[in-house]
């Protein structure tokens, strides 16, 4: 089989390997404060208040820590066991609904930060290793498409575990007046659905071929040692482009955790939403349609223009931020980040503005992926493993930062935090790849 054949095939495997590996997670992730603010109803002294919120903020920490030793895991055990600990440790993770309490939430929550660090870093490696400069893009477009076809899945689980559920007992329905309800039926539907399908990931990743590709990006130097894996990694972390890249790292951090958690949260805390049972399902869905409509986008254009992933791309990701940030502002109430609510937005909520934002979300989250990984191997081509790890590195950091303030700010507050992130990451962008014009003039 020809190089560039295999490497669309290669994407296409690890694409589905991340549509399973992050199944389970997606779904906690986007119900996350939901269950916890249904699980404190039931048990008070089971969990913490705002769990969810401050969960996703270890989960965040321990991958931006972890971050630092990656690089050297990955090089003493191999792309392939650093991708079935990793699905081992998110395992874990997603057990850990089964029995919700703060002693196993939280650690869970801590090791899935780890095994998230591991198998993004390994991806991003294994991805390189059967890409060349030319085909990057598209193979990166063609992997995050597949892989982001998980998210409507999520949906479909969400919205056959809630029909599934209906006909409980009235002590267990999943809807009260003021916001959308999750029992213990319905939570434990979704943990054991969520870990079957993990059990897969472990499978796909075991048998994931492996096959020298000419010409292929990935690092062909020799590091011997996980302490000169993290002196290069230190050493990198300085470097003038990787710092011009750090803005938009922090960006899409902040814009992953607003998608996943804290944008759905609104949704399910929103008094006007909770009759709609299946709307988080829906907003899911979207999400993938924005995604899987992006991914193909790119990679066909990647095909005809060259550096498609970057300047169109990025003005695409700016486009589509500033309708989703309208849209937020004018059809969300202001406190449901924070608490159920029965206030009203600016123009009211709307069931047409809630699905919008989930295709523009994922449209977003395509298009900052691709430009972040694709310049993430450009300024650094020696050793991409480090680029990618450095670009985790900042993302998580900001997750994590962005999930703990949710705790405390308004809609309207997170907004405007998510619009300056977005302003900063255009200035950084904008002189990164000048440099990098201008350096390959001279060339």
């Amino acid at each position: 089989m020809k190089d560039d054949r295999f490497t669309i095939i290669v994407s296409l495997l690890l694409g589905f390997l991340e549509f399973t590996f992050r199944f389970g997670y997606d779904i906690m992730a986007f119900t996350v404060e939901s269950v916890m603010y249904s699980v404190k109803g039931r048990c008070k002294d089971c969990i913490i208040d705002f769990a969810g919120y401050y969960g996703q903020g270890v989960y965040y920490v321990f991958y931006t820590v972890s971050c630092l030793i990656s690089p050297g895991i990955l090089h003493s055990i191999g792309i392939r066991n650093t991708l079935l600990l990793s699905v081992l440790c998110f395992g874990t993770y997603v057990t850990s609904f089964l029995y919700i309490r703060n002693f196993i939430y939280f650690p869970a929550a801590a090791l899935a930060g780890f095994g998230c660090s591991l198998f993004y870093l390994a991806t991003a490696a294994y991805s390189a290793k059967h890409s060349t400069s030319a085909t990057f893009s598209r193979n990166q477009g063609i992997y995050w498409m597949i892989a982001r076809t998980g998210v409507a899945a999520c949906g479909l689980m969400m919205i056959f575990t809630n029909h599934s559920s209906a006909g409980e007992l009235l002590g267990n329905q999943t809807v009260t007046t003021n916001y959308r309800h999750y029992s213990e039926f319905e939570l434990n539907f979704l943990t054991i659905g969520s870990i079957i399908v993990q059990i897969l990931s472990f499978f796909i990743a075991f048998f994931l071929p492996m096959r020298e590709i000419t010409g292929s990006i990935f690092s062909q130097r020799k590091v011997t040692t996980m302490i000169e894996q993290l002196e290069a990694f230190l050493k990198n972390l300085f470097d003038i482009d990787i710092l011009l890249l750090v803005p938009f790292h922090i960006f899409a951090g902040m814009y992953v955790a607003f998608l996943l958690t804290v944008y759905p949260t609104t949704v399910l805390f929103t008094s006007d939403f909770a009759t709609y049972r299946d709307l988080v399902g829906y907003i899911c869905m979207a999400l993938a349609v924005g995604e899987i409509a992006i991914g193909l986008f790119i990679s066909l254009m990647s095909c005809k223009f060259k550096n498609f992933g970057l300047w169109p791309v990025f003005l695409m990701t700016l486009g589509s931020f500033a309708i989703s940030v309208s849209l937020l502002v004018l059809f969300t109430p202001e406190m449901a980040s924070i608490k159920p609510t029965n206030g009203k937005a600016i123009l009211g909520t709307s069931l047409i503005a809630a699905l919008l934002m989930g295709a523009l979300n994922g449209v977003i989250d395509g298009c900052q992926s691709n430009v972040r990984m694709v310049l993430s191997a450009t300024i650094l081509p020696s050793n991409p493993a480090i680029a990618f790890s450095i670009a985790r590195f900042w993302q998580a950091a900001a997750s994590a930062m962005f999930c703990l303030v949710s705790t405390r700010l308004t809609v309207y507050q997170l907004a405007t935090l998510l619009t300056f992130s977005m302003m900063t990451a255009a200035i950084g962008f904008s002189i990164l790849t000048r440099r990098l014009r201008n350096r390959e003039m001279k060339r």
